[in-house]
């Protein structure tokens, strides 16, 4: 069965982990296309997280250019490209903030928009210092942003790489064969109507799309060299599209520091180089200053975090009541809910539609409730119930008023209308002094 949403993404270009993407497509394929509220306008905004003098970035789930407003709605963890590059403006324009760290957990995504992210990324390195940390998956799209980061750190069982870039065609022509179908592309070119299935895919077309992954990977690859200061050939060498643990990625220059999770500290190559070359006279801090340092910056960001909070729970009660200003109840249920916004729009729609019917109900039994004393069996009559039984009938299919309904039944039956019409006034009816009387 034909899937709109899915058929959205088949044939993009992805920098994604192999397996991620597989587990996307399966995800949109059990969102029905009913289950889509196309109409509803998603805000798509995220504020900035900020702790400290430090503004938190996150980047998970799958990468795309945009999330549409059906992927919020529906629970689909993913990140836009557009949002990413909205809180680093945010940043960057904030005095108070002094670093921007980037907390990756992605396999990557699309390949339109991560190019500018990352160039963008990169750039905020001139204002302020920039970081990244990848928990547990930082791959493809995902590492290309990270790269760009003065310096990168993952946890212990973090997958780290698959620099690469790769697309998807069917050739359904085999298949069709069988059937004993013939798919004919009527073309302007050559590699106009690549994919149509049942077409044969030729070599020269496949060469084509392979040139555009190749130079795409190329791009990839220029920018982790660049991020990362390494030798462009060396990263060439590493896109193979595989994946490293954490270790192995440090050795391999992909990273900086794998984090400790003992102690929480990082082990780098650097620094056990500084560790090596420190002079003995040193004065080292002891066990107790250590886990007393610890224990204060632990207090001091966990009352942080709990501020933070605080705040986006007032703001989203800010955001509801504005949202909704002439159904402040609603908008306090939603609050009570835990819902933001844009899922609070999609259950009003909800109850707008279930409003709708009920006053279409209410209109449909006015218009019908009310018989005439004397049944009139003219020629209009049987037209007449015809028209308004095709019209609720229009309207519970179509999920439209009654009005609506009558409309559009008269623009494409205007015999069935006009039968219609002649019934009514040949049936016209006023109430006075609670009796029906004929005009």
């Amino acid at each position: 069965m034909h899937n709109p949403i899915l058929s959205q993404f088949t044939t993009d270009k992805w920098a994604m982990e192999p397996t991620a993407l597989q587990a996307f497509f399966l995800r949109l394929g059990e969102l029905r296309e009913n289950s889509v509220l196309p109409g509803i306008a998603v805000q798509q905004t995220t504020s900035l997280q900020v702790v400290g003098d430090t503004a938190i970035i996150p980047i998970s789930g799958v990468l795309l250019k945009t999330v549409p407003g059906w992927a919020k709605i529906w629970g689909v963890n993913a990140t836009g490209y557009d949002d990413i590059r909205q809180q680093l403006e945010q940043a960057l324009a904030k005095r108070d903030v002094k670093r921007i760290h980037l907390q990756v957990a992605s396999p990557g995504g699309q390949v339109a928009g991560v190019m500018e992210t990352g160039e963008m990324i990169r750039a905020a390195r001139q204002e302020k210092t920039v970081t990244a940390t990848i928990e547990d998956l930082g791959a493809s799209g995902a590492y290309w942003l990270a790269s760009q980061a003065e310096t990168l750190d993952a946890n212990a069982n973090a997958e780290v790489g698959s620099i690469g870039v790769y697309t998807a065609y069917i050739d359904y022509s085999a298949m069709a064969e069988g059937l004993g179908l013939k798919v004919i592309v009527i073309r302007s070119g050559e590699h106009k109507g690549m994919g149509i299935p049942g077409a044969p895919i030729s070599d020269a077309q496949i060469a084509a799309v392979q040139e555009v992954i190749d130079a795409m990977a190329e791009n990839f690859v220029q920018a982790v060299a660049a991020g990362r200061n390494l030798d462009p050939a060396g990263v060439r060498a590493l896109a193979t599209g595989r994946l490293w643990i954490a270790t192995a990625a440090r050795e391999l220059g992909l990273i900086d520091a794998v984090i400790d999770s003992n102690t929480n500290n990082e082990t780098s190559s650097q620094a056990e180089t500084n560790a090596s070359s420190a002079p003995q006279g040193d004065t080292l801090m002891t066990d107790t200053q250590t886990a007393a340092s610890t224990e204060t910056k632990t207090n001091v960001d966990q009352a942080a975090v709990t501020a933070q909070a605080q705040q986006a729970e007032r703001q989203r009660m800010q955001d509801l009541k504005a949202e909704f200003p002439n159904d402040p109840a609603f908008a306090m249920d939603q609050f009570a809910a835990g819902a933001d916004v844009t899922i609070a729009k999609a259950a009003y729609c909800d109850v707008l539609r279930a409003r709708q019917q009920q006053a279409d109900d209410k209109a449909e039994q006015k218009t019908t409730g009310a018989e005439p004393l004397e049944h009139n069996e003219a020629a209009g009559s049987t037209a007449s119930g015809d028209f308004m039984a095709e019209a609720r009938q229009l309207s519970r299919d179509q999920k439209i008023s009654m009005t609506d309904a009558m409309r559009q039944l008269s623009r494409e039956k205007p015999e069935l209308y006009a039968g219609f019409q002649a019934g009514q006034n040949k049936r016209k009816l006023t109430i006075k002094g609670g009796k029906a009387r004929r005009v």
